[in-house]
């Protein structure tokens, strides 16, 4: 990571204890941070100067790539604050404004089975638990 990143994150950690986020929440939300400036220095954005809403949008789509759809919410509160605070030290103009609004971007992927594959999983059930009974049974109600 560049090393301005690095300051960048240490006055991050100032902005939220500023405006008394709890120390539990500086640490999530520094980790999210580290992640967001991870993936600009990935893709080549040496400064957050020269952060533009294509290098915002890009890291929406890799993250959701890589998140279950209901957990986008606090990526996209962490982004949102962490571009506030660039916003607010005139390091970015309007970068807020970038994240989109809501709380899933996409779906999560419904997974799929080949031909067979249920019927193979069916099959390996431990009928003689208790669990397996109930895993049976679950399995014949959705399919």
């Amino acid at each position: 990571m560049e090393d301005g990143y690095e300051l960048l994150l240490s006055g991050y950690r100032g902005y939220l204890k500023s405006r008394n986020a709890s120390d539990a929440t500086i640490v999530k939300w520094d980790g999210y941070a580290y992640r967001f400036l991870g993936y600009l220095s990935f893709v080549g954005v040496a400064a957050i100067s020269d952060l533009a809403p294509d290098d915002v949008s890009g890291f929406v789509k890799w993250v959701t790539a890589r998140h279950a759809a209901t957990g986008m919410a606090g990526e996209l509160s962490m982004l949102r604050s962490f571009l506030g605070y660039t916003d607010d030290a005139l390091l970015t103009a309007g970068a807020e404004k970038w994240v989109p609004r809501g709380r899933n971007i996409a779906a999560a992927p419904t997974p799929t089975l080949e031909d067979g594959e249920l019927a193979r999983i069916v099959a390996a059930i431990d009928t003689s638990t208790s669990m397996g009974k109930r895993d049976l049974l679950n399995a014949e109600l959705y399919s």
